[in-house]
């Protein structure tokens, strides 16, 4: 995305290169921006379609309480288990109203909602741009997790934040978690500490979904100095692989991220696959999987999400730390 000044106007080019000219409510957009979409701030009933743009909204009203007045619908709203309070109360009492999923969401209830804003993501495949655009309803797209690093992927909040006048609001907040993340990595990249090796992946019916080498995980592994398994790979994505090719490149890793919140225990991921006992990390209990709180609280949160994984790699830096967005799990 893109932000620039022209005229004293804000100019916001979204993730799909669309352009946007931002005129502040009571002002007459300039002559220049004939034929061009319209936006007046700051947006008072906007729309959103994913919980991790819900997380940055709360994380501006750190700095502005009233800004969830503003939002009026979310997609999915009735089927996530929502980790903010108060987001969650209006929900349930339909003062945010849900409009449905994301691949089929109520047009019909969208339109009698009359957002000025309506923010999603795009995936391939996905239509719902297109029917948005024949009712005429401005939307603008937030793709931030196609990003491949934490820092990269919580900057779109300035992105949110524009269209809410609170650019500085935004920027401050950047500024304070970029130099905690940053902070975090210089503190684990001392020469005396052994970088460990990780491996990232959870396997299905015999099947592997490892991180790719190029992916938001390795590239924050990269970050804090850790030696990745399938680094030598280019995948920005998963990649599908197999037991012989993880235990391969795996077996002597100190530590294995598990992506996902659907297991108790090893057990559960050694039925999946026996072999995986004979991994370092399986034998030492260094197994984490996901919290339920990480795709919500774990975005609100970047540098907490940054220093759980620092004190998962290394533990002797941060004794005690008790860990929010990931779980050890035991046998």
């Amino acid at each position: 995305f893109e932000i620039t000044l022209i005229d004293g106007f804000k100019v916001v080019r979204d993730a799909l290169n669309r352009s946007f000219v931002l005129v502040p409510r009571g002002s007459q957009p300039p002559a220049w921006a004939a034929g061009k979409t319209v936006v007046y701030t700051p947006v008072e009933r906007v729309i959103l379609m994913s919980a991790t743009h819900v997380a940055l909204i709360e994380r501006l009203r750190e700095k502005n309480p009233q800004i969830l007045d503003g939002i009026v619908g979310i997609m999915w709203g009735g089927q996530y288990e929502w980790y903010f309070e108060e987001f969650a109360r209006r929900v349930s009492a339909g003062i945010i109203r849900d409009v449905g999923p994301d691949y089929q969401p109520n047009l019909e209830e969208i339109i009698l909602l009359k957002p000025d804003l309506i923010i999603i993501y795009t995936y391939p495949g996905f239509d719902v741009p297109t029917r948005l655009d024949e009712l005429g309803l401005v939307y603008v797209v937030d793709n931030e997790y196609l990003e491949e690093n934490p820092l990269g992927r919580f900057e779109w909040i300035k992105f949110i934040a524009t269209f809410f006048d609170m650019d500085q609001e935004s920027y401050e907040i950047f500024v304070e978690v970029e130099r905690e993340v940053l902070r975090i990595a210089e503190t684990v990249a001392q020469p005396n500490i052994p970088h460990p090796k990780v491996c990232w992946f959870m396997v299905y019916r015999g099947t592997f979904y490892v991180a790719g080498g190029r992916s938001f995980p390795a590239n924050t592994l990269s970050m804090l100095h850790a030696v990745y398994g399938f680094s030598d790979t280019s995948s920005t994505g998963s990649i599908v692989s197999n037991i012989e090719e993880v235990l391969s490149r795996c077996s002597d890793a100190d530590v294995v991220i598990y992506p996902t919140s659907f297991v108790s225990n090893i057990s559960d991921i050694l039925a999946e696959a026996p072999e995986l006992v004979a991994v370092k990390a399986f034998k030492d209990s260094r197994v984490y999987s996901y919290a339920p709180t990480i795709y919500q609280l774990g975005y609100y949160d970047t540098e907490g999400w940054f220093r759980d994984l620092a004190a998962i790699l290394y533990p002797e830096l941060f004794p005690g730390e008790e860990l929010n967005y990931f779980r050890r799990l035991g046998g």
